[in-house]
């Protein structure tokens, strides 16, 4: 046997989230991550080192965090085979579009860039798609769709009220997501009894977390009665095109929420005063 030790630097990225740790393991597997039998290690905490003990043979180690899925992870490392003990290092990360995430400070292997970068592309593929339709329709023509019939969805023991123009999808890495053809909304939920850290937190507390973790977000939240919210830019360099998000954070009786409202930049202006409609519109069973 030998040891295995990884460090969580410390972070106000995610800082309450914990992270576990996944072992490759065939033979005992317990879940499976990117197609790999894996049994679980234990847990990280922030600031926390944990040592645990391993076979002498090749294996990849995933760290993931604890409200995600172990499906899919893009945080890993290839073990070599051998008797030496090996340590590893990494930090948190959050963004509005992957959420609370986990990085090794160690060279990355080309397939986790891969891997990473798939998620990526997935998640811009979509909310590119859901902008492209903003290219022919003027304001009043959006509007009016945008007030022609409103529905309310729920799912996942949250409830929003958007239009006919929407449906659920699946998007890895989000509790809820919605699409239509101008604009997306990902919702993203980090529960109290997963995180019992974060549950006397006020919701202002939560927001600033959000916004120190997030360098994309450069200023306060807006509040807006009991509403939080902060609004961004990012820009896709391979498409060419900027998204524009109004990102509101909520405190449920069970988690704090974050869900992500995006459009293109072009026509956000036309729609922000609908998608501030649709984040008041926001409620919890």
């Amino acid at each position: 046997m030998r040891k295995l030790t990884i460090y969580r630097a410390k972070s106000r990225a995610a800082a309450v989230a914990r992270m576990r740790v996944f072992l490759e393991d065939s033979e005992a597997a317990e879940f499976t991550i990117n197609g790999v039998g894996c049994r679980k290690l234990g847990v990280l905490r922030n600031g926390e080192e944990r040592t645990f003990e391993i076979g002498e043979q090749r294996a990849r180690v995933f760290v993931v965090a604890d409200r995600a899925e172990t499906e899919y992870c893009s945080a890993f490392v290839d073990l070599p085979a051998g008797f030496e003990d090996i340590r590893l290092t990494g930090r948190t990360l959050r963004s509005p579009q992957t959420g609370v995430a986990f990085r090794f400070d160690e060279a990355e292997d080309p397939e986790l860039r891969r891997a990473r970068n798939r998620r990526r592309l997935r998640l811009a593929a979509l909310l590119i798609a859901a902008a492209l339709a903003l290219g022919a329709g003027g304001f009043y023509g959006l509007r009016a769709l945008l007030a022609e019939r409103p529905k309310d969805f729920t799912a996942g023991g949250m409830s929003i009220t958007l239009t006919n123009r929407f449906e659920r999808v699946n998007v890895p890495g989000f509790q809820v997501s919605f699409l239509s053809k101008y604009a997306a909304v990902h919702a993203l939920q980090e529960e109290f009894s997963r995180s019992p850290e974060i549950a006397a937190l006020s919701l202002e507390r939560y927001a600033a977390l959000i916004a120190q973790s997030n360098d994309q977000i450069r200023s306060a939240a807006v509040r807006d009665g009991d509403l939080y919210y902060y609004e961004y830019e990012y820009r896709d360099e391979q498409q060419g095109r900027r998204i524009a998000y109004l990102v509101a954070v909520y405190k449920a009786e069970d988690a704090f929420w974050v869900v992500n409202f995006a459009a293109d930049a072009e026509r956000f202006s036309e729609l922000r005063e609908t998608i501030l409609d649709w984040a008041r519109s926001v409620r919890f069973s």
